[in-house]
Formats: structure tokens, sequence, C-alpha cells
């Protein structure tokens, strides 16, 4: 199934819609242009899915049709959406939807395409890949608190989004790789919290002070502290949750090599530890350094 949300809009509301007769067809023939679609866009999508084996989107809306009218003769369509979020344990959609921005011009998108050929899905085996992506310009969204949020990518279940404005100002492969590794932090970390069972030895090493309070022994910091723990950074008085200390490791090994982080963090062994189970658990999975 596609990760969407579906609706209907219409210019007003009608109490009785029982006369709507809605047919579903094979989702994913929405994520793939239309047979009679020749245009650039849609020849690059097919290419890259034939190349990678992931759907690629350039909108989050999968349908928009007219549907006819409704009681009080105004135009009903129907509308569905890329939840990208969506959960499949879940029977609602994303409590916290994102709002897009979009490549416009083919250039901007066969750009996007090549770069995410290149610097991210490098790192996936095909067991791995997601079922699609959707490039954009820009993601909008919010976080637990309510605060207004512009990440870098969003990642689901069987669907990643990626924000690529800043890709065209990038010359060198360096600052692309980069600007890569802002997207990867948040799909690793995804990728931890979604497939627990390969991370239960790294969750092992620090279980028990997930979220404990601690004490600051005389002439040491509270990082000190938390590195003796094995956490990388302590973000406030309390010890990282799960989740945090997922998004830490995931920095850590996306920036430094194994020899990098042992020299880095050699007074702290089990942060060293850690570090190597995080690595290979994602190896495992088939993620490719």
């Amino acid at each position: 199934m596609p990760l969407a949300v579906m609706g209907m809009l219409a210019t007003s509301c009608s109490k009785d819609e029982d006369y709507l007769d809605v047919e579903l067809s094979d989702p994913t023939d929405n994520f793939i242009p239309k047979a009679d679609d020749d245009s650039e866009t849609a020849q690059l999508r097919n290419q890259f899915k034939e190349e990678t084996g992931s759907y690629l989107l350039f909108n989050d809306t999968i349908q928009h049709y007219l549907l006819g009218k409704d009681v009080n003769g105004e135009l009903l369509y129907f509308n569905e959406l890329l939840d990208v979020e969506y959960s499949t344990t879940s029977a609602n959609p994303t409590s916290r939807p994102y709002t897009y921005t979009y490549l416009k011009t083919f250039e901007r998108q066969s750009q996007a395409a090549e770069f995410v050929k290149e610097y991210i899905i490098s790192h996936f085996t095909r067991s791995l890949a997601p079922f699609s992506y959707l490039l954009v310009n820009t993601i909008s969204g919010k976080d637990e608190w309510g605060n207004k949020t512009k990440p870098y990518a969003v990642a689901g279940e069987r669907s990643i989004a990626l924000a690529m404005g800043e890709l065209n100002k990038l010359t060198t492969a360096a600052s692309k790789k980069k600007f890569a590794n802002k997207h990867l932090l948040i799909i690793v970390g995804k990728i931890a919290s979604d497939h627990s069972s390969y991370f239960s030895d790294f969750k092992s090493v620090s279980n028990g002070r997930y979220g404990a309070s601690f004490s600051i022994p005389d002439g040491m910091t509270k990082d000190q502290v938390g590195m003796e723990y094995g956490f990388i950074s302590v973000p406030a008085m309390y010890l990282p949750t799960y989740e945090q200390d997922i998004k830490a490791y995931a920095s850590v090994i996306l920036t430094y090599t194994d020899a990098q982080i042992e020299a880095k963090y050699a007074d702290y062994p089990l942060i060293v530890k850690k570090a190597k189970i995080f690595r290979e658990a994602l190896i495992n999975m088939g993620y490719i350094f």
C-alpha cells in the first residue's frame, strides 16, 4: 500500500456522501507517470525507478481528479496526499503533517535525482531502499512541542522526503557529500529506531540509564560523566533517551571512521564499543559506508 492520506475536497460540505463511488486500483499506479505522459520529468522518474528500484516523486499529491458534483451542485474532487511518516502499525495519519515547496524546473529535478543516486542511494542495498523518494525544494513542519522546523529529510517506513533547496549552490564533491550527510543522519536515525532487533546489543550497553538522573562529582562536567556511561553528549541534567542516543551515534559514525572514533574517545571505552556495534548493525542491515 502507498503511504498516503486520502480525502475529498469540495467548495461546500455535504452531510450525506453515500452516493460517492471511488474506484480503487493498484496503489502503485499512482507512483508512476501516466502511460501517455512523455514529458522529460516522466522519463526521468521512469528511468530512476528502473535504475534504483524505488519510485521517484516531485510532488506529494498522488491523485487529484474531479469526481463530479455534490448534492448542492458544487464540484467535488478526490485528493490523495503522500503521508511520509505513515505507519503500518497505526490506523491514523501522522499527527504532525509536513508541507513542501517544489522543484519546478526539469533542470533542478534532474540535478536532485542525480545527487540522490550518487550520494544517498549509493549507501543502500536494494533490501534497505525505500519504496519511494519525494524530492522537494523545502520541507516545513513542527516538532513535538509545536515549534516550526525545516528538516533536511523526513523518513518513514517506506518513503523518504528530501529537501534539495541548497543543492544548486553546491559546486564541489566535498560540499555535496556534507549536504548528503545531513540527510543521511536523519535516515540512519530512522533506520535504527525502526529496526530495534538489529540494535539490541547497542541498547544493552546503556540500558537502565536512558533518561536517568545522575550526579556530577567534583572536577567533572556533565558531559564527562555522560561519556563514562557511554553517552556522546548529555542534553540536560538527565541522561539521553534511547532516541537521542541513536541520533548522537548516527552523527558520529557518519562523520568519523572507527580509527578516528577510537582516538577521539580513547578515554571512554563504552563509546568506542557502542560506535562499533552501531556501525556493524547498520552494515548487517545493508547500509554501505
